[in-house]
């Protein structure tokens, strides 16, 4: 399952969001942006979209294997905690290490120009659904099921010793 975006509407973002429209892009998604954007222009200054979660269920579960660990810590962000969020899903992942970077919830970043220096001034467009559902991540990021500190001097090894369980 994933979660989903809002997007801020805004004459800006329309703007963005149909500049990223390529002609190689499968045509639902063409079809769903053009959509987002005719939301955008009829309510601006709110966020538009949906808040359906896509549930994708995989007809065929392969026998291996049969655990799965994954490692993180705090430089896990973004679309590594995007990926995590994904892959927790199965109950072959057990996850280990620290808290991630907690960087997860705003995205499809837009840039504009701005008359200082030749900078550009990056901002979110879009805000995750977990954020209205009160699941929010950023600035907290997500704990593994399986804590490691400095104690465990060997992460590798830790997980290695793990499956032998």
């Amino acid at each position: 399952m994933t979660d989903g975006m809002l997007y801020w509407a805004s004459d800006d973002n329309a703007k963005s969001l149909l500049l990223g429209i390529k002609p190689s892009m499968p045509k639902a998604q063409k079809k769903y942006y053009k959509k987002i954007v005719g939301s955008m222009k009829k309510s601006p200054g709110t966020f538009v979209g949906t808040m359906n979660a896509r549930r994708e269920q995989l007809k065929i579960v392969l026998p291996n294997p049969k655990k799965v660990v994954i490692l993180v810590n705090e430089r896990c962000a973004s679309s590594c905690e995007a990926f995590l969020l994904w892959a927790q899903q199965s109950r072959k992942v057990t996850v280990m290490g620290r808290q991630t970077a907690g960087i997860a919830d705003y995205g499809s970043v837009n840039t504009l120009s701005v008359p200082c220096h030749n900078w550009l001034f990056a901002y979110p467009t879009a805000r995750s659904n977990r954020v209205a559902d009160g699941r929010g991540i950023d600035n907290v990021g997500i704990a593994p099921q399986i804590m490691l500190d400095e104690q465990t001097s060997n992460w590798i090894e830790f997980a290695r010793m793990w499956f032998k369980k």
